[in-house]
């Protein structure tokens, strides 16, 4: 597989996108939470409540801000958490907490998070962990459509269930892609 072309996500709504997208490829239940504006700390939710996904996009993002912004979050989640917050159902059943950012990790980055934002999220009841570029273009190996999509420039409006889209027969797939090629040109 060619090296993917991250300079195609430009901003935190598409690299959102992109996680919801790799999510409900995985599994069609999960909760996604795609509009703008407050949102509890979480950007999607497995349907059991247990496993929170939060996506973060920043220029140039390092594992130094990525661990700011994580802690940042946490001091948030503490507040959701207490009973009687408004948020507090939201966050009942969760016991991990996902951040989904555009990350290059190299092992003594790896080595910041377990030291300095595992343990601070644990004493919460959470485990913290992070999908930075590598874990996501293993995902995306695993849903090439997705990966055509946000890397491939596919046309985003022939992206249609992960289900229904494995029944179309290949002739019409191949025409509509020929047909999209043209439009593109």
């Amino acid at each position: 597989m060619p090296a993917l072309n991250w300079g195609l996500i430009q901003d935190g709504g598409v690299q959102e996108s992109l996680m919801h997208a790799i999510l409900y490829a995985h599994d069609p239940q999960t909760i996604l939470f795609g509009r703008p504006g407050k949102d509890a700390g979480q950007d999607a939710r497995a349907a059991d409540g247990t496993i929170v996904y939060q996506s973060k996009y920043r220029d140039s993002l390092d594992m130094d801000e990525a661990v700011s912004l994580a802690i940042a979050e946490l001091k948030t989640i503490k507040t959701y958490r207490s009973t009687g917050h408004a948020n507090y159902t939201h966050w009942t059943n969760a016991n991990q907490w996902v951040l989904f950012a555009n990350l290059s990790i190299n092992p003594n980055d790896d080595t910041k998070w377990k030291t300095k934002v595992v343990p601070e999220f644990l004493k919460e009841g959470l485990t913290a962990s992070y999908w930075g570029k590598e874990i996501i273009e293993g995902k995306l190996a695993k849903v090439p459509e997705v990966r055509e999509v946000f890397f491939g420039q596919e046309n985003r409006v022939l992206v249609v269930s992960f289900k229904i889209g494995r029944r179309v027969p290949r002739r019409v797939i191949t025409r509509t892609r020929t047909i999209s090629a043209k439009v593109r040109n």
